[in-house]
């Protein structure tokens, strides 16, 4: 399974992580910028474009994961790991 580079764009958004070819994206979320209801309701927005252009977006919380382990998590959630 192929990884995009950090950043990859999905216009109108950036997307810290994509599977393109499993449409996708990975946003690796820091409490303290995501923590706020502004952000949590631009974080909502992106999520419901994103869907109505077929992706699916993964967010996971800071809690520690290196990128490598976030890219495991998500092989394991396509079936792949």
């Amino acid at each position: 399974m192929c990884f995009t580079a950090k950043g990859q764009t999905i216009p109108p958004f950036e997307v810290d992580v994509t599977l393109p070819e499993k449409k996708i994206a990975i946003e690796y979320d820091g409490v303290f910028y995501h923590s706020s209801d502004e952000q949590k309701e631009r974080d909502e927005q992106k999520e419901k474009l994103l869907a109505e252009k077929g992706w699916k977006l993964l967010r996971v919380v800071d809690d520690g994961l290196s990128l490598e382990q976030v890219k495991e998590k998500a092989r394991e959630v396509v079936g792949l790991g």
